[in-house]
């Protein structure tokens, strides 16, 4: 009987989510009632592909009105692969309504799109806007024909449909052996032009 409640489970598991357009594995699963909602816990290695975004993590909560809302619990793996993006960090947040993605630990970014990596301890992706904010202890590399890009700052946005790079609170950018520092540097990924604003230090190799 328990055996048979069990599978019984797993397929209204899988109903509701292939409902709501999402795919899921992973070795274990289970339903939680939580404050008088339903959760689908999934472990043992869970995968799930939702929205053009395919994440994996040891552990995968799901709840909320059509299953909107995602919490990871460990090293989770985020590819999306439609725009050649991969974040690795110990856990995220994901609303798949608003299509916003928040990591309130250290994480690793690599944009393969535009040839660039980053860091820091706090990201908010807009999928919908295209916009990443990253803050605490930042930095962001770029490779290019052009040279190698090394920034760092307080904080860090992102438009990824732009190619706008806006750092703000004590940045820096290295170009080329070249040196910058001002309280916000802008850097249009396209032209690499670089602009500054506040009180503006450098060192130039000549």
């Amino acid at each position: 009987m328990r055996r048979l409640l069990i599978i019984t489970l797993a397929l209204v598991f899988s109903i509701q989510l292939l409902v709501a357009d999402i795919s899921f594995s992973g070795r274990e699963s289970s339903l939680v009632l939580k404050d008088g909602r339903e959760m689908v816990r999934l472990g043992g290695g869970a995968e799930i592909i939702v929205d053009s975004i395919r994440i994996s993590a040891p552990s995968v909560e799901i709840e909320g009105d059509d299953w909107a809302y995602f919490t990871t619990i460990g090293r989770t793996e985020i590819l999306e692969e439609d725009r050649n993006l991969r974040i690795v960090s110990d856990g995220i947040s994901y609303d798949r309504k608003e299509e916003r993605i928040v990591i309130s630990s250290w994480f690793e970014l690599e944009d393969m799109e535009e040839g660039l990596s980053a860091r820091g301890a706090f990201l908010e992706y807009d999928k919908k806007s295209g916009v990443i904010s990253m803050d605490m202890r930042t930095s962001l590399e770029r490779d290019s024909e052009e040279g190698r890009l090394e920034c760092s700052s307080e904080s860090i946005v992102f438009s990824r449909d732009e190619k706008i790079v806006t750092m703000r609170g004590n940045s820096s950018v290295k170009y080329n052996g070249d040196t910058y520092s001002a309280e916000m540097i802008t850097i249009n990924l396209e032209s690499e032009e670089i602009k500054m604003e506040g009180r503006i230090k450098g060192s130039m190799n000549g």
